[in-house]
């Protein structure tokens, strides 16, 4: 599994609630890049390149049953392909959180 995230984030204590976080998942393997550009607000994910999920929402109780947000599914690999490209070029420009 490979993730990105902002290097700094635009609400400097959930930035540093992160980074517990961070370390726990990079202990258990997970690639971490921390974007060093501007704050990245997008949630995206693709599974196999035939699953693609986009959208505002986060994965915690506000944003599942309070928050008016929303994720879309896709299926097709035409969709996730180009979010797998546009992946690889964010963590280009990104420095590996390491342990």
């Amino acid at each position: 599994m490979r993730v990105v995230i902002p290097a700094e984030g635009d609400v400097w204590l959930v930035t540093r609630a992160n980074d517990w976080l961070v370390r726990t998942l990079v202990g258990w393997g997970v690639r971490v890049f921390a974007y060093e550009g501007s704050v990245l607000h997008q949630k995206t994910a693709v599974f196999d390149r035939r699953l693609t999920l986009v959208g505002s929402a986060n994965l915690d109780n506000l944003s599942q049953f309070r928050n008016l947000e929303i994720n879309a599914g896709i299926l097709g690999g035409r969709i996730g392909g180009a979010l797998e490209r546009q992946f690889a070029a964010d963590a280009a420009r990104s420095r590996l959180i390491e342990a």
